[in-house]
């Protein structure tokens, strides 16, 4: 033992007795459970017991369900009960299976006696012989030394006292006077008697024993009288009511007796309970004998169970395959993380758990295997194996030479890959006959498809007339409407229709008549296949309407066949069998389904042998093996793990493990990249870099410090990884200097065509063009012609040069490879030794003969760069000004920046050849405020003013200037002012003070307008400037569009407009207003009264007799009878038709003068009224009327007081 432990520990792991510390094992015999987990189960055992009816007890339960536990957990509760307990877990019987329905009857009888038996056993070697003297049945007893010296002194002095009594000669000899004693011949006598009784008793027992011969439990020997009864039980009954008499034991607990499936036995002991609880021997006033059976639920069959006992109480299993797995992950939990089972597994597994016994075994076992073997080793895999070494040990030993079944379907796997491989291969070439079906389809519409489907349906169906399809006929044309093609499609059966005496509806939407000519049906698959085996109706449709992806569906579907199989020799079982069917491929395991779920799932793998012995250091160390397990497992270790045997390391891994993050380890890296026969390797592990996993980036940085390989990695990466550069470039976790060091090495290393592929992918042609200090990386000469090519190909312009004095700064100064910028100019300059200046007028005057043909070249480059985006402002005279807005090659926006950047007017805007960039000028305010410059402007605009135009002329510093100008004096062609000044006059969108400015410096009178869209301030203002003149069309068109402009051109241009006033159209509001007008004088009102006004004007016009009445007033004008009969009408003023009657008095009669009287008021209409006395007020007019008809004899007289002018009418007309 002290060897194997030697040799096993250099394989236990360091760990090991953290892991003991972790966990426990667990002990597979019943345990004393908590109380109140099982109070149920406590409380019902108690009521049975304590009904004394219930003699035969049965705990039923699956199992692994805890029926033992709860009994003992009982016992344990109760310990002033005495329990009995059987067993016959450990029974066994050779060559005799209980489970076996043909077993024969003698087979059963020797089960029965041999069951029997065994519980006879158990019952009588519970107990010390002591408390059961009587019992017939003998066993050895294991004698003290001081028993068997007990003995024998004991016989001495019984043999003494019958030499004493019986006075032999010899003792007589030798003590002749104590042997006469009469004392000790009476003690004699009592000890003699003694041992005579006690010797009787004996021979007693012995006498009652007679028919057994042997019964030695030790030695296992059992001996029958050749009489015994052909029951045990029944033979030795008279034994077991001697047991229950003499002892105190009332409740058996009998346990396993279910294993046998034999309820015979279960009847012979109800009736020994039967009998023993009837026994007039057994005591009655102590309790009932109880059997209590732990027995399984499907032990009896239907309902014959409930015959047996008396009570039942059943126990609901702890464990089952829904909860095994739960049981299993609390224990697991307490392992450490990394070194214990996931939970995918652990869940999966658990479904063939069902016994909580053989949970425990799998948990020790896998302990036990997991502190021993390999800490490397995958726990899925381990406890894998384990479960599975529970379920079938045979299969398990068997793995050890090869002989499982395991064993037996890993050493298929080459027929898996072939059977793979044929099917590959079949439906590569199914698809392929399909593409060609494809091709060879050249239908032109889906009519014409469905008229050969329809077609070959009446060809398949002679003599048909039409088919019957869900209930309704269609006929040939029919059946060519979508609506109806669809159902034929969709129809599980269609019905053929040749009657003669078939009649269809109007619509043939249905059909009568005799159906005897109907054959059978048939469906539109039968037509697919008869019109194209290969291709159906839908593929072929989708073809018509010109849908190509299906025939690229074919392709990539080809493409992709063939790339699998290029990949299916990498593949493991696991992987082969989900490509195949693993329940047909694998069916003569199909009732091993725990074999089929451990190997599908990949659980099972070829190394399994790693799982169930010890690794021995050969060609691999201890570390390398871990590697390797670790790396079949996916378990990454870390980079820099140190490894010994690489070489053979690296033979033992398998290709398909080459793109796996495991793989990384900088050791194998080096040992793979140092050689080109390694291709492969590196093309793997690059293709594994090229993907996005997390710790990628950290082996990258890695590579640098650990590896002696950088140079031949990048060279590889450079040519096999389009997205190196990118990458580095992109992630911010590499260092500066990291990406420095890959830089360089890709331009060294790198051929041009893979560093092309790299620009083209990446950012590397910005990074070269703005790395800093470029030329300072590649101080040696031998790297110039390579750098110089690689600068060329990729097209560079640096952007910020530092300056070198090599020969690279001559290429890039000859060749241009620079951006035209502040720093790169400046450099430039400096390294031939110019001056530094960078107007372009300085630039331009300058030797520079490159430097300038470079920047003609690039000059929008170098306005942007450096005119406009420089640091420092550049001083660009006026001359150098104007040629850079005027530069043929400069675009146009950089002309527009230019302008808003540099503070420079144009004095003479002819200097500039583009029209927008004089918009740009105008447009920023760069351009003198002249009338020429406004005129050369608005003739290259043909005559407009635009937006731009406008916002310049209407800037206060703008049109102040040119309000100062005098635009006669500045312009000589008067057509050319007249048009400008006709186009500033209807300009709406200048402000009113630009507008009259601007406007003020000329004058030019139109006979005709269009003020349209101006505004009525500024139409005001063109009137009162009398820019409109006054003729009727004007008048008309003010008249129309703007609301009492026309009365103020009237009234503007008064002499004019009433020289030809008769030419006018005046309506009765335009002469009310003239006559109200405030401009117009009283003798210009005068002529239009005169001209426009007549008495029925003043009828109509409200307020006109009002206006004309104050104007023949104030004008003192007579007028006709009938104009003053209007205007005493309509107008209200007392004072004015008083005043009028007293300007025409002399002209009217004196009926007259009474008409216009009586249509005064109060007091006026009583003058002509005989008799009567009218005061008047006292006033002049008042006076003069009074005066005017006392003269004309029209009154008799007036006088005046104080109250009032008094008229005295006439007594009599």
């Amino acid at each position: 033992m002290k060897k194997l432990f030697e040799f096993l520990q250099p394989n236990i792991h360091s760990n090991s007795k953290l892991v003991e510390k972790e966990s426990t094992y667990d002990t597979l015999s019943p345990t004393i459970l908590k109380v109140e987990e099982i109070k149920t189960y406590i409380s019902a055992i108690n009521e049975a017991l304590g009904d004394s009816r219930n003699k035969n007890i049965a705990i039923t339960g699956a199992y692994g369900s805890g029926k033992s536990s709860i009994l003992q957990t009982y016992q344990s509760i109760n310990p002033q009960e005495k329990f009995l307990n059987i067993s016959l877990a450990n029974f066994k019987v050779d060559k005799l299976d209980p489970e076996d329905s043909k077993q024969t009857s003698p087979e059963e009888d020797s089960l029965n006696r041999l069951l029997e038996l065994s519980i006879l056993q158990q019952i009588f070697y519970h107990v010390k012989k002591s408390e059961i003297p009587d019992s017939r049945f003998k066993r050895i007893n294991s004698l003290s030394r001081n028993s068997i010296i007990n003995f024998v002194l004991i016989v001495l002095v019984w043999l003494i006292s019958y030499t004493v009594l019986f006075h032999f000669p010899l003792i007589e000899g030798w003590f002749p006077e104590i042997i006469y004693s009469k004392p000790l011949k009476i003690t004699a006598a009592i000890i003699f008697l003694t041992g005579i009784g006690l010797g009787l008793g004996n021979l007693r027992r012995v006498f009652n024993n007679s028919k057994i011969n042997k019964f030695n439990i030790q030695s296992g020997d059992f001996e029958i009288d050749k009489d015994i009864d052909q029951s045990i039980i029944n033979k030795h009954l008279d034994e077991i009511i001697y047991f229950f008499h003499v002892t105190d034991y009332r409740i058996v607990i009998i346990e396993d007796l279910d294993r046998f499936n034999n309820t015979e036995i279960f009847s012979k002991l109800r009736e020994i309970n039967l009998l023993l609880n009837n026994s007039e021997q057994i005591d009655k006033s102590k309790k009932p004998i109880v059997f209590i059976y732990a027995i399984r639920d499907d032990m009896f069959v239907d309902r014959d169970r409930v015959k047996f006992f008396d009570f039942i109480i059943p126990i609901i299993p702890i464990i089952n395959p829904s909860n095994s797995g739960d049981i299993l992950l609390k224990k697991l939990a307490t392992l450490d993380f990394v070194r214990r089972p996931s939970e995918e597994l652990v869940q999966g597994i658990s479904y063939f758990i069902d016994d909580m016994r053989l949970l425990k075994n799998i948990w020790n076992e896998y302990l036990t295997y997991r502190n021993i073997l390999k800490e490397s080793l995958s726990q899925d895999k381990l406890f894998a194996i384990i479960t599975y070494k529970n379920f079938y040990p045979d299969d398990f030993v068997a793995l050890h030479n090869n002989k499982s079944d395991i064993s037996k379907i890993f050493e298929r796997r080459k027929s898996f890959e072939e059977n793979l491989m044929e099917q590959l291969d079949n439906e590569i070439t199914n698809s392929r006959n399909e593409l060609k079906e494809v091709d060879r389809q050249k239908i032109n519409d889906i009519d014409e498809l469905k008229k050969i489907y329809i077609a070959t349906l009446f060809e398949m169906n002679p003599g048909s007339i039409a088919f019957g399809i869900s209930g309704a006929v269609f006929t040939f044309n029919q059946l060519n409407e979508d609506e109806n093609f669809d159902k034929l499609i969709s129809t599980k059966s269609i019905l053929k229709i040749s009657s003669p005496s078939i009649q269809f509806d109007r619509n043939y939407r249905s059909y009568r008549g005799d159906m005897s000519n109907q054959n059978e049906d048939f469906n539109f698959s039968n037509l697919e296949k008869k019109v194209n085996e290969k291709l159906s109706y839908e593929n072929r449709r989708k073809l018509v309407n010109k849908d190509y992806s299906y025939r690229e569906t074919l392709i990539s579907k080809i493409a992709a066949l063939q790339e699998k199989k290029k990949v299916i020799k990498n593949y493991d079982l696991r992987q082969l069998l989900i490509e195949l069917d693993a329940k047909e491929i694998l069916k003569e395991y199909n009732s091993n389904k725990l074999l089929i779920y451990i190997i599908t799932n990949g659980y099972v793998d070829k190394y399994y042998s790693e799982y169930i012995s010890y690794f021995h250091e050969v060609s691999l160390t201890s570390m390398d093996f871990d590697f390797l397990l670790a790396l079949r497992s996916g378990v990454a270790f870390a980079f820099d793990f140190e490894l010994k045997n690489i070489s053979n390391l690296a033979e033992k891994i398998e290709s398909k493990y080459f793109h796996t993050r495991p793989i990384l380890n900088y050791q194998l890296f080096d040992f793979w990249f140092a050689n080109d026969k390694y291709a492969i390797q590196q093309q793997s592990i690059i293709s594994l870099l090229a993907t996005d996993f997390k710790e990628r980036t950290d082996f990258i940085n890695g590579i640098i410090e650990h590896s002696t390989e950088v140079n031949n990695f990048s060279k590889a990466c450079i040519a096999q990884w389009n997205g190196f550069w990118k990458h580095l470039e992109e992630n911010s976790a590499y260092t500066e200097d990291l990406v420095e060091i890959y830089f360089k090495n890709i331009l060294i290393q790198g051929e041009i065509k893979d560093i092309l592929q790299q620009s083209d992918n990446s950012s590397l042609k910005d990074y070269i063009q703005n790395k800093d200090g470029f030329l300072t990386l590649f101080p040696e000469a031998k790297n110039f012609i390579k750098i110089e090519e690689v600068i060329d190909e990729l097209q560079i312009k640096f952007e910020n040069l530092s300056l070198a004095r090599n020969d690279l700064m001559d290429f890039i100064y000859e060749t241009n490879k620079y951006k035209i910028n502040e720093h790169n100019l400046k450099t430039m300059m400096a390294y031939k030794n110019e001056k530094e200046s960078l107007s372009y007028f300085d630039i331009s005057k300058s030797p520079l003969k490159t430097l300038k043909e470079n920047i003609e070249v690039e000059i929008d480059e170098y306005v942007q760069n450096v005119l406009l985006d420089a640091n420092e402002l550049v001083t660009e005279p006026d001359k150098g000004f104007i040629n850079l807005i005027n530069h043929l090659k400069l675009s146009k926006d950089l002309k527009v920046s230019i302008i808003e950047k540099f503070e420079r007017t144009i004095i003479e805007l002819d200097q500039i050849k583009e029209i927008e960039i004089m918009d740009s000028l105008i447009e920023n305010n760069k351009v003198s405020p002249t009338w020429p410059n406004v005129l050369l402007y608005f003739n290259k605009y043909e005559g407009v003013i635009n937006a731009s135009f406008t916002k310049f002329l209407g800037r206060k510093e703008v049109y102040t200037v040119l309000n100062k100008l005098k635009l006669r004096d500045t312009i000589s062609d008067k057509s050319h002012r007249l048009d400008l000044v006709k186009n500033l006059l209807i300009n709406d969108d200048l402000s009113f003070e630009a507008y009259t400015s601007l406007l003020s410096p000329t004058h030019f009178i139109f006979s005709e307008i269009n003020l349209d869209d101006l505004s009525e301030n500024k139409v005001h203002w063109v009137i009162q400037n009398k820019y409109a003149k006054a003729t009727k069309n004007n008048f008309d068109y003010l008249k129309t569009n703007f609301p009492d402009e026309h009365i103020h051109l009237a009234e503007v241009q008064s002499s004019d407009f009433l020289r030809e006033i008769e030419a006018y159209a005046l309506d009765d509001n335009d002469i009310l207003a003239l006559l109200k007008s405030q401009s117009l004088n009283l003798k210009e009102k005068i002529i239009v009264f005169q001209k426009q006004v007549d008495s029925s004007l003043i009828e109509r016009t409200t307020g006109m007799a009002e206006v004309v009445s104050q104007i023949l007033v104030d004008a003192k004008l007579k007028t006709n009878v009938e104009i003053l009969t209007n205007l005493f009408a309509t107008t209200k003023s007392v004072e004015s038709r008083v005043k009028l009657i007293n300007i025409n008095f002399i002209e009217l009669s004196n009926s007259e003068i009474y008409d216009l009287i009586r249509q005064l008021p109060e007091p006026y209409k009583k003058i002509p009224v005989n008799y009567k006395r009218p005061l008047l007020l006292k006033n002049d007019y008042n006076r003069v009327l009074a005066e005017n008809l006392e003269r004309s004899d029209l009154i008799s007289s007036y006088s005046e007081d104080k109250n009032g002018i008094r008229i005295i009418a006439n007594y009599s007309n």
